[in-house]
């Protein structure tokens, strides 16, 4: 098929042993029977609701499972471990096992050795409740470390592979460091070249104001940096009988300031300047092409590059919840707990009973789940797309060259797919709709940004 895994609809109906290349009448046969198939195959079990699974395989609508949905699709089925990885790249286009995750090396071990769900569970649970109490995280890189470990141990008995997982707990953390280095040195790259573009434009809405001058006169030798220094301007400004600067462009110039020189608070917002943001309307959302990852927020991209510390929360939450199941809900909250609320709670919150802490915790832990991430495609690509066209036009200005397609759609494919690959995450492919939309960002006579696309697909 021309477009074959371009979708996961294509991708399960494949798994069933059907193809789509008939008209659409034959193809929506097919789709039912591929869906009856695989409801036999599943022999009962239901990871979702049926109509939520209708649209799994493009019935009545389309939906892209969960990752926690793929697992539980992999036990009922009886996947292997390589197949269940290849739902998770090709299938919903997302990182292969977490081998830092102790509830994705469990479910490696689990399918290696044929446990069902409901075990799989099971094991999870009891190797929460034998967490040591204190229990402390390693962030350092242990992937290769884990995997040649995981490799001996993966056909030995439960009991031995589930001491090796409490002897070692500190290793799993919940992400992966090499992913979480990548993001965060894109991150720092695309910083420096949109502050380095942000000063230029703040140069010159200076330079049709006196404040170089200024500046010389009353800020040039004291201590605060450039962005207090222009604070400091546009109020002397505002307070002279003579303003130099109008009231708006003294606000542009302070945006821009902001901007160019806070280290804190800006970040986030300079990130999603290069994502398609949310035109603003009654309920904030847009028309946007389903084709792309959805819109994101200052919000999502602040736990974005927070993972490592709301993962070790969230590790540690689900350990003294599973503590608390030993107790009575008026008992005393043991200590370790209550000084755990009151750090997760950032002091506001205080409890003495058991079934007090259960019920933070149990909220806490919902709000950590719906706000828990694993770095996406969708989150780094966009960010290698800028820098690899930021690099290209500094390679154009120094050659003297003029912009050639291939050359800078070859130097955005080598950057992105050496981080995908260290990611274990699927190259780019053209069947890949999201993947040709980015590399349809390089037209023949010019390049356009990720935040084009929306214009680009919508006109």
């Amino acid at each position: 098929m021309k477009n074959q895994f371009e979708t996961f609809d294509v991708f399960i109906i494949s798994q069933m042993g059907y193809e789509l290349q008939g008209t659409k009448e034959e193809n929506e046969q097919l789709r039912k029977e591929a869906y009856h198939t695989f409801l036999h195959r599943m022999q009962g079990e239901k990871p979702a609701s049926l109509p939520t699974i209708r649209r799994w395989f493009g019935i009545h609508g389309n939906m892209t499972p969960t990752r926690e949905q793929i697992f539980r699709v992999a036990f009922a089925l009886g996947l292997s471990q390589e197949e269940t990885e290849e739902y998770l790249t090709k299938g919903i286009s997302q990182p292969g096992f977490q081998i830092n995750d102790y509830m994705e090396i469990m479910a490696m071990y689990g399918l290696e050795n044929h446990w069902t769900f409901e075990k799989y569970q099971s094991r999870r649970k009891e190797y929460e409740q034998n967490l040591v109490k204190e229990h402390e995280i390693s962030h350092e890189g242990n992937t290769q470390w884990i995997m040649r470990e995981f490799q001996h141990l993966k056909h030995e008995p439960e009991e031995q592979f589930m001491y090796w997982m409490w002897k070692h707990a500190k290793v799993f953390k919940g992400y992966s460091k090499t992913t979480q280095e990548y993001l965060n040195k894109y991150r720092q790259t695309v910083l420096e070249y949109m502050r380095r573009d942000v000063k230029k434009s703040l140069d010159l809405l200076l330079a049709e104001t006196g404040y170089d001058n200024w500046k010389q006169k009353r800020c040039l030798h004291l201590p605060e940096g450039e962005l207090e220094c222009i604070r400091k301007y546009l109020k002397w400004n505002k307070r002279a009988k003579n303003k130099e600067v109008s009231e708006d462009l003294a606000n542009n110039i302070l945006e821009l300031a902001k901007l160019a020189y806070s280290q804190s608070g800006q970040n986030a917002r300079l990130i999603r300047e290069i994502y398609p943001t949310i035109r603003q309307g009654k309920e904030k959302r847009s028309s946007f092409p389903k084709e792309l990852a959805k819109p994101v927020t200052d919000k999502y991209i602040s736990d974005l590059f927070h993972i490592p510390e709301r993962n070790e929360m969230q590790i540690n939450i689900r350990q003294a919840m599973t503590e608390l199941e030993k107790y009575e809900e008026e008992d005393e909250c043991p200590e370790y707990i209550k000084n755990r609320i009151f750090e997760y709670s950032k002091g506001h919150v205080t409890v003495e009973s058991v079934g007090e802490a259960e019920a933070w915790l149990e909220k806490f832990d919902d709000e950590g789940r719906r706000r828990r991430l694993m770095v996406k495609r969708s989150d780094l690509l966009p960010m290698i797309l800028y820098v690899a066209q930021q690099r290209y036009l500094e390679q154009m200005a120094e050659n003297h060259q003029e912009y050639c397609q291939s050359e800078a759609k070859k130097l955005f494919l080598t950057m992105a797919n050496a981080v995908m690959i260290g990611c274990n995450m699927p190259e780019i492919n053209e069947k890949y709709r999201y993947d040709r939309l980015l590399l349809d960002c390089y037209q023949q006579e010019e390049m356009y940004g990720y935040g084009d696309i929306p214009e680009m697909i919508l006109g």
